[in-house]
């Protein structure tokens, strides 16, 4: 009887390709470090894709994505997104520890990978509240570097993702059926309660003077991006909240029906078709990430396809809750080149609400996102809006000293079926 054990590596490549595709990213890449033949049997774009398309170990659903790979992409592109998913079945459950985070989640959030719906809206909190303490020491510091800078940027990955969790089409928390609810002892609640905070602090407006938007002050245009982005999330659970429980303001004007258009989800955004998403763990992954989306979204071609609609919200109000207004719907921007800085593009609106016709005329700053807009009824109202474009879309503030609140435009294809 022969006994002798038959070693791995002698076993054909084939098989041993299959063998790495059926386990765990995280073991196809520890056996592709044993021996030069056992990491070329590993060395397979096959065998991360089956790894991805299996979602070996991590169960739960099956992520439909759309990651921009094909047989053709390096080996270590598509082992880094497997890695990714790995990373995203283990954390989802456990506190987040936001620099490793930083450099994974986003990309698989913008191609709506599971984790959306899984990730933990109070440890992302927690994340984001940490990095942001420090991002905002950095911002308003005298002496600023390159750590500095990267708190910046980890701040973005991380209120990106926290966003994206609370657009979730699944509820934030252990709520259930119980949402919406008055009960703020919920510990989503608590969580609303402590992002709030952020929003009502005048230093969190992007309503900040024009000399900080400038080339030689990036660390104040990536701050004001995480800002809008955080806004984004909590604007979308709390219009939720006011559509469900049909609680959109009257109007002077409104009588009777009153529109209600829905909000755009996690899922219901393109975010593969307009953002140049850097590979998970790459070394610049988290600076790249936090500008990836204006290359395509401050063209005038993206502007000016479709309609754009949102709401906006009265903010500032004496009891400190948020209100909104009916939305604003069927606008359209005309974006032309501006002669007196070829670095800015002019921009021009019109749209309705539930006050009539308006014009929205300003300028947009593809460099930066900056976007500055006047909005003019017909009877010569006029509102200032400062805001960031966001792969959510435009989001700011309006109004002019302690009045106004926050707006949110998206394009209206994002909730096309919604």
């Amino acid at each position: 009887m022969n006994t002798e054990v038959t070693k791995l590596d002698r076993l054909p490549v084939e098989i041993l390709g299959y063998i790495a595709s059926v386990g765990t990213c995280e073991a196809a890449l520890a056996l592709s470090k044993v021996n030069r033949i056992l990491h070329a049997a590993c060395s397979d774009r096959l065998v991360y894709s089956a790894i991805l398309d299996n979602r070996n170990g991590n169960g739960g659903p099956k992520w439909q994505h759309r990651i921009p790979l094909s047989m053709e992409s390096p080996v270590s592109s598509w082992a880094r997104y497997a890695l990714a998913d790995s990373k995203a079945a283990q954390d989802h459950t456990v506190s987040l520890e936001p620099r490793s985070f930083a450099s994974w989640a986003p990309q698989l959030m913008a191609y709506h990978h599971p984790f959306l719906n899984l990730a933990s809206a109070f440890a992302l909190t927690d994340a984001f509240k940490l990095t942001e303490t420090k991002a905002t020491d950095s911002t308003h510091a005298l002496a600023f570097g390159s750590t500095e800078m990267q708190a910046i940027e980890s701040t973005h990955a991380l209120a990106f993702c926290l966003a994206l969790r609370l657009m979730s089409e699944e509820l934030p928390g252990h709520l259930g059926p119980q949402w919406p609810t008055p009960n703020t002892e919920t510990p989503w609640a608590r969580t609303r309660t402590t992002l709030t905070r952020y929003l009502k602090q005048p230093l969190y407006s992007p309503i900040i003077d024009s000399s900080h938007f400038s080339i030689y002050n990036p660390r104040m245009l990536v701050q004001k991006r995480n800002w809008a982005l955080v806004a984004v999330g909590l604007l979308s659970v709390m219009l939720r909240e006011t559509i469900e429980l049909g609680q959109i303001r009257r109007v002077h004007n409104a009588f009777g029906y009153i529109l209600v258009i829905p909000i755009p989800t996690s899922t219901s955004i393109p975010f593969h078709s307009m953002m140049d998403v850097p590979l998970p763990f790459s070394p610049s992954a988290v600076a790249e990430f936090a500008s990836c989306h204006l290359a395509k979204m401050t063209t005038a071609d993206f502007l000016e396809d479709g309609e754009w609609t949102g709401y906006y919200a009265m903010s500032y109000g004496l009891d400190g809750s948020v209100k909104f207004d009916p939305p604003m719907h069927s606008i359209r921007f005309v974006a032309t080149a501006n002669s007196d800085s070829p670095t800015t593009l002019n921009l021009h609106g019109v749209g309705k609400d539930g006050i009539g016709d308006f014009d929205l005329d300003g300028k947009l700053v593809p460099e930066t996102g900056q976007v500055l807009l006047k909005k003019r009824y017909w009877v010569s109202i006029t509102w200032d809006w400062a805001c960031m474009m966001t792969p959510m879309g435009i989001v700011g503030t309006w109004g002019r000293s302690n009045y106004g609140g926050w707006v949110w435009l998206w394009k209206t294809g994002w909730t096309a079926g919604h």
